[in-house]
């Protein structure tokens, strides 16, 4: 199978086309600087490109399946929201419906829907738009999808780890109120396991899944595994008043890092745990556990 896997160069994405060619598929990494050797194409969701330009790629490049893995956590000049997130994948997911590609899998995020309980900040509401778009073209070309939404995922290439790397080397750890927030982190490795699953599925998907490590933990709990697996002990643990994390998440956006933000801090609060965690089903196992992967999987 030839699968278009668009941030091929990002930590999702790189487990995808990773994991795809150990299985003997061919992957097309797509990407803003791809496109200058073979077995690239330039994905730029930011350059304007409609839908007619995407099908004409995708057929010049004999692709079968699509793998929408770019994302953004801060927005930044011409990388807003709206055109990474929902123009640029829109009309990619439309390309590829009239080119007749066989499925698209779309990495969303936990949280991301339409019910009450549903994140409304603009990150998860530019997602949700590319949801909803891959949703009405599967049903108008009958081409399959299959939209996961994972949670905090950590491993190689993930700018959350890295952010949680540095900040547990201290010997003092700011806890955003106490630290009691509920979080459900997945290996990345599991996530790609989880879309190759999809991708080489014979039988039609079209349906949302929610991707999770499988039991939640405390926020304070993640942050000492990500210490443990650094060889270090016990910090001094420091919880900060919710006003001052704001302030700090909103202070944030200015310094060169992609991971603490108000939008970040507010999915935090709201809670990162699945409701019907989808992982064990398309592994055929139970997903890795923080503390067996310490010291077994690569965490950054």
């Amino acid at each position: 199978m030839k699968v278009l896997v668009c941030g091929a160069s990002g930590c999702i994405g790189g487990a995808v086309s990773r994991l795809l060619r150990e299985r003997g598929h061919t992957v097309v990494a797509g990407g803003r600087q791809a496109g200058r050797a073979p077995g690239e194409l330039q994905v730029d969701y930011t350059a304007g490109h409609d839908a007619a330009h995407w099908e004409r790629a995708l057929r010049d490049h004999g692709i079968e399946a699509v793998v929408n893995a770019v994302g953004v956590l801060l927005p930044s000049g011409r990388n807003s929201y709206d055109a990474v997130h929902a123009r640029g994948p829109s009309a990619l997911f439309e390309g590829a419906a009239r080119a007749g590609v066989r499925r698209v899998v779309q990495v969303s995020a936990l949280g991301v829907g339409h019910g009450p309980d549903a994140l409304q900040t603009p990150y998860a509401t530019s997602k949700l738009a590319a949801d909803d778009a891959l949703r009405a073209l599967g049903a108008a070309h009958g081409m399959d999808w299959a939209i996961v939404r994972p949670s905090l995922v950590y491993g190689p290439r993930s700018q959350s780890a890295g952010l949680f790397r540095l900040m547990t080397r201290l010997p003092v750890i700011g806890l955003p109120g106490g630290g009691d927030q509920p979080v459900q982190p997945i290996h990345v490795q599991d996530v790609a396991g989880v879309i190759v699953a999809m991708l080489e599925r014979a039988e039609p998907i079209a349906r949302e899944v929610e991707l999770a490590g499988p039991t939640p933990m405390r926020y304070r709990d993640m942050l000492a595994a990500f210490r443990r697996a650094q060889g270090l002990g016990q910090p001094l643990w420091l919880p900060v008043p919710m006003p001052a994390m704001k302030l700090t998440a909103w202070l944030a956006q200015a310094l060169p890092q992609q991971a603490l933000s108000p939008d970040t801090l507010t999915m935090l609060e709201h809670g990162n745990i699945a409701r019907h965690n989808g992982a064990a089903e398309w592994l055929g196992r139970e997903p890795v556990a923080m503390d067996q992967a310490v010291g077994r999987l690569p965490m950054w």
